[in-house]
């Protein structure tokens, strides 16, 4: 199937009518033309200090051209059990294997999407979100995934670091979401 895409048209005489060909498909650049979510319910941790995949947060979709866009949506929350000034919990977005919407190089600082530091209270539940518009170039099956790290102690997706049963310290969800977008 043909996909022509156009900007902005506007009728010069005639009857203004555009006529498609039947099976082709008329889309407007920006135009959203599918949407891909996982939600993840349960509680992940890890104590790695390498990145590590949070299992079940990854979403794959297959563009419908070479031209599309793919915004990426995550949103997460989570916590640690340690805490100080030198505490990071790190987390990167990753289109297959290649780590993508990262910050610059600079020294020994790790690139990450999304970053959370905790100086004094496990009972914090932080958010870990973001957004990211990736031109993948293809039309092939691609797999966003999250992946986390810490520098100390565990780092937990969907609770705080205490986690005491109390009303309190809730549970949550997170979430990727990806949408194609017409080029």
């Amino acid at each position: 199937m043909s996909t022509l895409r156009v900007g902005n048209l506007t009728a010069v005489g005639g009857t203004g009518t555009i006529t498609v060909p039947s099976g082709n498909v008329l889309t407007q650049a920006g135009t959203i033309l599918q949407v891909v979510s996982t939600t993840k319910t349960d509680v992940f941790t890890t104590t790695s200090s390498s990145l590590v995949d949070v299992t079940g947060l990854s979403a794959t979709i297959t563009p419908s051209a070479t031209s599309s866009k793919i915004l990426v949506q995550v949103t997460m929350y989570g916590g640690a059990t340690s805490t100080g000034g030198g505490i990071g919990d790190h987390v990167a977005l990753l289109r297959g294997s290649t780590q993508i919407g990262l910050g610059d190089a600079a020294g020994n600082r790790f690139r990450a999407f999304s970053s959370m530091s905790q100086s004094t209270d496990t009972q914090y539940l932080g958010s870990l979100g973001g957004s990211f518009l990736d031109s993948p170039a293809t039309t092939s099956a691609t797999t966003y995934k999250i992946q986390i790290r810490t520098s100390s102690g565990t780092f937990a997706i969907n609770r705080n670091g205490n986690d005491a049963d109390l009303v309190a310290q809730p549970r949550t969800i997170s979430t990727i979401t990806l949408l194609e977008v017409a080029g």
